[in-house]
């Protein structure tokens, strides 16, 4: 399957998880409220959506041969989000979705194989190829909130077979030790949300092998901390 075809693929995907998991809501769930701290299923939705068009706006712009602007502080920017659409009503939400999804997926409509490949169409502070940066913010990102939703709501086994199928759907693009080592990561978030203790371990290892990068985050991500008292947890870091 060419690179294109794969990054539309995964692209549906989300949104099609996005649609089961709004469609399984409560009418309790749906008319929750939320703080900036406490997010609702609303909110979320809403986050990754306008995160979407603004990835897309980007694309657009360079482009034109224009500079996007750089966010500097990802919590203000998220804040802001957060304001503009807390009190919008669900079928605004519902839109926001489809048109955040169809502008990301479009923005891709003149791109080559090469083109996807490239770290200087829309070059960032780490060089990443568009491809990853569309595939992050449309498909990464929507799943791993998701994933949260999901636990809060008391689904924890839907992390290790959602991160599962990322592993699967995305493993093949690219033997890059840093992105299969995200993908790993991942998957030991997964099985550390799961219970699944050891072999939470066992990934997160490989995981900051390939990519050490992830060190550091590793040692607070929220994902981890029902394994972060385990010997084999500790282990990994005494060096």
């Amino acid at each position: 399957m060419e690179l294109k075809q794969k990054v539309i693929q995964v692209l549906d995907k989300a949104r099609q998880a996005e649609q089961e998991f709004i469609a399984g809501l409560s009418e309790a769930e749906r008319n929750a409220t939320s703080t900036l701290e406490q997010w609702s299923a609303k909110d979320v939705i809403a986050h990754c959506a306008t995160w979407k068009k603004r990835l897309a706006g980007d694309i657009s712009s360079a482009s034109r041969g224009q500079t996007p602007a750089q966010v500097e502080d990802i919590d203000r920017a998220n804040a802001k989000i957060y304001t503009e659409c807390r009190d919008l009503p669900w079928e605004a939400i519902l839109a926001l979705g489809e048109t955040g999804h169809q502008l990301l997926t479009s923005s891709m409509d003149n791109f080559n194989e090469q083109d996807l490949r490239s770290t200087k169409i829309l070059a960032d502070r780490e060089a990443r190829p568009i491809w990853r940066r569309i595939v992050g913010n449309g498909y990464i990102h929507p799943v791993l909130h998701l994933v949260d939703l999901l636990s809060k709501r008391g689904q924890p086994a839907a992390a290790p077979r959602m991160y599962e199928e990322m592993a699967s759907l995305l493993g093949d693009i690219d033997p890059d030790p840093e992105w299969q080592g995200l993908l790993r990561y991942n998957l030991a978030c997964g099985h550390s949300l799961a219970g699944d203790k050891e072999r939470a371990i066992l990934d997160l290892g490989e995981a900051l092998r390939l990519n050490p990068g992830l060190i550091e985050w590793s040692k607070q991500d929220p994902d981890l901390k029902p394994i972060r008292e385990e010997a084999g947890y500790k282990a990994l870091y005494e060096k």
